[in-house]
């Protein structure tokens, strides 16, 4: 009798799900599906159809993904509701800084018109489209932290983020050897430059290290490496096998990519794993031993595009030296005296789009943060920042992947814009956001099961 009662006491103290939580997670079918083909879109970043006023917004598949997404939104909307504190604070933030943007937008805009200065008109399309950006990216990161998260959701999640890294490093390896002709990629769009914009460059000649995301191969590093840690975040038990694979992936589409600012945040991953999971590394570099040895003995030999990744790659070990930095200190001077030229940039920037009219980026984006945003953006950008971060310090799972990943970004913005809405990123940092939003969401509920229930849904 005893053992009846005891077993009887610990069902009814089992923890199950709640009848609410339950119809929040059918109530919610749609919009996960959109999440699913949000990032499922993530393996072809180049645009579906020549539609919009200009290349940098024609749609691509994560677009339509979204609009699924909103349209869920629509529908379930009683059922979407943001249950982590830590991505309302999150969202605020995005908030304040969608606010700024505009805010810093209309004073250009207005300072520009009285002050008879015609480049603030030149740069105005290129505002709107990096505030409309923003908001996009903000609504994909509130509608994900809305969408109750099951152990059975967070396995359909993993296993496309898992087929979804492959593929983008399948597809950067047939560039990069020629075996997918990068002008096959954009057959569908017009091939000219006028129109296309940099889109043309894949008709124009072999974009070698675009892959089938995008004509900058800082996205494409940044995009394998956000891939991998996503998908060791998704696992609840990631095992030392599991951590080798993900970043032998990264490493290896990271240094075909060709760019060094997303190698040192690589390096700095690796570094870190190294002192977490030693063993882990050993595979890593035993995996990446056989591949190449693998790769030598097919081929015959070296060629020379892999050589001169190589020592391009190899030039990260003198980060002082400016002829490894691509004329990123011309860059920089020019940057700075485009804010003495009109002291009041330091304090709210020049406004969104702003430095669209130079013809270049600051190609580091604390720098490029206070040129269109002033100081006073980039303490907000900042504090953004040091709350994401400390949000997962304490509430990622696991190893916390993302929480290092996003660290080594922020290193990599040394000499690039990688949290900024800058065309050539594309979907990046929405994607970057609806991870974090999954990773906090994940750590901030206790997930619970019932037999009778299929997660899957």
């Amino acid at each position: 009798m005893n053992s009846v009662a005891l077993s009887k006491d610990a069902f009814n103290n089992a923890p199950v799900e709640t009848s609410p939580e339950m119809r929040r997670v059918w109530g919610s079918r749609i919009t996960f599906i959109g999440l699913l083909c949000y990032l499922a879109s993530q393996v072809f970043e180049i645009p579906v159809l020549p539609l919009g006023p200009s290349w940098a917004v024609w749609p691509v598949l994560s677009d339509l993904a979204a609009g699924v997404m909103v349209l869920g939104l629509i529908i379930e909307y009683p059922y979407i509701k943001m249950s982590s504190r830590q991505n309302k604070v999150l969202l605020t933030g995005l908030g304040l800084i969608i606010a700024g943007m505009f805010a810093a937008f209309l004073f250009a805009i207005i300072r520009g018109a009285v002050g008879g200065m015609s480049d603030s008109q030149r740069s105005a399309n290129f505002g709107v489209f990096q505030i409309f950006r923003t908001v996009q990216f903000a609504v994909i990161f509130a509608i994900t932290a809305g969408i109750p998260i099951t152990r059975g959701r967070q396995r359909a999640m993993s296993r496309i983020i898992d087929v979804v890294l492959v593929l983008v490093l399948l597809g950067l390896i047939g560039t990069y050897f020629s075996i997918i002709p990068t002008s096959l990629l954009v057959s569908h769009l017009p091939p000219t430059r006028d129109i296309s914009g940099p889109w043309a460059y894949y008709n124009e000649s072999q974009m070698f290290e675009s892959g089938t995301i995008g004509y900058n191969h800082g996205y494409i590093s940044l995009q394998l490496m956000l891939l991998a840690s996503l998908g060791m975040a998704l696992r609840p038990r990631l095992s030392g096998a599991a951590t080798a694979a993900y970043l032998s992936l990264a490493t290896m589409g990271v240094f075909l990519s060709g760019s060094r600012a997303a190698m040192v945040a690589m390096v700095f991953l690796l570094a870190v794993n190294l002192l977490k999971r030693p063993a882990s590394m050993v595979a890593v570099i035993a995996v990446l031993a056989v591949l190449f040895g693998a790769y030598v003995g097919l081929s015959g030999g070296v060629s020379s595009g892999l050589l001169q990744t190589a020592e391009r790659q190899a030039s990260i070990a003198d980060p002082l030296d400016p002829q490894n930095l691509s004329g990123r200190t011309g860059i920089w001077h020019d940057s700075i005296a485009f804010l003495n030229m009109d002291p009041v940039r330091w304090i709210v920037g020049a406004g969104p789009g702003s430095v669209a009219q130079y013809g270049y980026n600051a190609h580091c984006l604390y720098l490029h943060i206070t040129m269109e945003a002033g100081i006073l953006g980039l303490m907000l950008f900042l504090l953004f920042s040091y709350r994401t971060v400390s949000y997962l310090k304490r509430f990622e799972r696991g190893a916390k992947p993302l929480m290092w990943m996003t660290i080594a970004f922020l290193i990599s913005a040394l000499t690039q814009e990688t949290f900024y809405p800058v065309p050539a990123f594309q979907h990046f940092l929405g994607l970057y956001l609806c991870s974090i939003a999954i990773a906090l969401s994940i750590g901030s509920t206790v997930q619970t099961t019932k037999p009778s229930y299929s997660e899957a849904d």
